[in-house]
């Protein structure tokens, strides 16, 4: 109890960084080492140089801290080059292509703009740029590979989202897990904090906050050495897995044929003109039978492809061309 009130009442100081070409960190003193390594501590003196440090800690790495708003949803991220690199979580981003744009909230509330670059979507990993070209304060990308359960960390984040006026909350825990490609903690989280940066006690980054639930136990962070496996990936904008082709349309499951129950607003599908009721017959010339047949095509094609739809309307049959997208999260 009393270490729980020494850690909320000593991380609401106020951000006084300034951006610098080296990254930011911090010194672990040597009479808290072996704790922060794994161990517990014994003492007040020990109860008290951890709070020390975890203020200090907090004070640094604040400012790298980010919020993200993109396509309707927000997360968090963290700096990690003086030129405006921004680590995330893939779910964050969506799954669209590279170069969207992204308005990025800085710790003090301003606002600057960012685009998307690559993705990972099978490691929950990717990466925005900042597009002014200031120098930004910023933290190093560490490695997750020799963590050990019992090590404390510090997590930072929007939780609930960005809140003007309020510095991005800190959460201090231990590492319970590491494998599978996530470091599990027990910091809490919440909804708003995915994508924000999970440190150690020397400021670098040890992971990305991933899959956050109501327990404890069970929050994930993508490991820091799934970016750096990806980095030149994401750094040329490429987004893996490829999203699957969308259209955009709810089909009639009851009927015989290939019908189009409902158009979703803003697709490919809308854009082109389909309507709900709709009938399609036949998908880049070759002949739709039902709906079996129409979604096995669409599953052949890939996001940007032109395709052609000849489709039935009442009495009449005309032909439609689509370019096919990618499904926007939260669709």
């Amino acid at each position: 109890m009393i270490l729980g009130f020494l850690l909320v009442t000593g991380l609401l100081a106020p951000v006084t960084s300034s951006p610098s070409a080296a990254a930011i960190s911090i010194d672990v003193p040597s009479s808290v080492e072996a704790i922060f390594a794994g161990g517990v501590p014994e003492t007040i003196d020990d109860l008290r140089a951890m709070e020390h440090h975890f203020h200090e800690l907090a004070i640094r790495v604040r400012p790298a801290t980010v919020g993200l708003r993109i396509a309707g949803s927000e997360g968090s991220g963290v700096i990690v080059s003086a030129d405006g690199l921004v680590l995330t979580a893939a779910h964050v981003v969506g799954e669209g292509a590279a170069g969207r744009r992204v308005d990025v909230v800085l710790s003090d509330g301003r606002h600057v703009e960012g685009e998307t670059l690559g993705a990972d979507h099978d490691s929950d990993a990717a990466l925005v740029r900042l597009r002014d070209s200031s120098v930004w304060p910023h933290v190093e990308l560490g490695h997750s590979r020799n963590l050990k359960s019992g090590q404390w960390c510090l997590a930072t984040g929007h939780p609930g989202g960005y809140e003007p006026g309020r510095a991005p909350p800190v959460r201090v825990g231990r590492v319970l897990r590491n494998r599978g490609g996530f470091v599990t903690s027990d910091c809490v989280l919440v909804g708003g904090d995915s994508g924000g940066p999970l440190f150690d006690m020397s400021g670098r980054v040890i992971g990305i906050h991933s899959r956050i639930t109501r327990s404890t136990a069970g929050n994930l962070h993508v490991q820091a050495d799934r970016f750096h496996d990806g980095w030149d990936r994401m750094l040329g904008g490429e987004v893996w897995p490829e999203p699957p082709p969308f259209l955009g349309v709810y089909l009639d499951d009851r009927a015989r044929e290939a019908r189009i129950d409902e158009v979703m607003g803003r697709t490919p599908a809308s854009e082109a003109g389909l309507k709900t009721g709709d009938i399609v017959l036949s998908y880049d010339g070759r002949t739709v039978g039902d709906n079996r047949e129409l979604r096995a095509a669409l599953e052949r094609s890939k996001v940007g492809d032109k395709v052609k739809l000849r489709v039935r309307r009442g009495d009449d049959a005309i032909e439609l061309e689509v370019v096919l997208g990618s499904r926007e999260r939260g669709r």
